[in-house]
């Protein structure tokens, strides 16, 4: 258990798949993210990931979430999975990528619910009415000597490593100061 055992178990792993496709052509012109209803595509998001510097590439981050994240995890190859969040990265930008041609050049996907311990996606979200129940998010207070630094307890861009940097740079200052004050 220990300090941080109430929390760990308020705490549930999202369920996310990320293709991210290199495309020939950026038939996407004019938007950096669509979004659609997830009552009516697979894929619910894709951001415009093509690098800023070096030699043009045409790059969009496709994503699947929560049950469907699932489904085509456990159902469907990778090759499928490409090809819907391709379908569904055109529908989500609209007419002007219905007209404009659209050649894959490359691929690569995280398919967190098929990967064995982590249970799920990169993020994690509290249990409804957890937070009231045990009076935070997560610890970040140092409990003794022990100081926390993680993802899941940073005060900004929890689940993703922006957020893990954060959470380490305070830690390693509360360490500074605690280091201070006894010496």
């Amino acid at each position: 258990a220990g300090p941080l055992g109430a929390e760990v178990a308020a705490q549930r792993m999202g369920k996310v798949i990320k293709v991210v496709v290199e495309f020939a052509a950026r038939w996407w012109k004019g938007a950096h993210c669509a979004m659609a209803d997830p009552e009516v595509l697979t894929t619910t998001l894709a951001f415009d990931v093509s690098p800023l510097q070096g030699p043009p590439r045409h790059v969009l981050a496709i994503f699947f979430f929560g049950a469907k994240a699932v489904h085509w995890s456990w159902t469907k190859t990778p090759e499928e999975r490409r090809e819907e969040a391709v379908r569904c990265a055109r529908l989500m930008f609209g007419e002007a990528a219905d007209q404009a041609p659209c050649e894959v050049v490359a691929s690569v996907e995280g398919d967190w619910p098929a990967v064995p311990f982590i249970r799920g996606g990169y993020m994690s979200y509290p249990v409804l009415s957890s937070i009231t129940q045990t009076k935070s998010y997560s610890s970040s207070v140092p409990q003794s000597c022990l100081h926390f630094a993680s993802t899941e307890n940073a005060s900004a861009w929890r689940g993703y490593m922006d957020g893990a940097i954060q959470s380490g740079e305070r830690a390693a200052a509360e360490v500074a100061e605690a280091l201070q004050t006894t010496t």
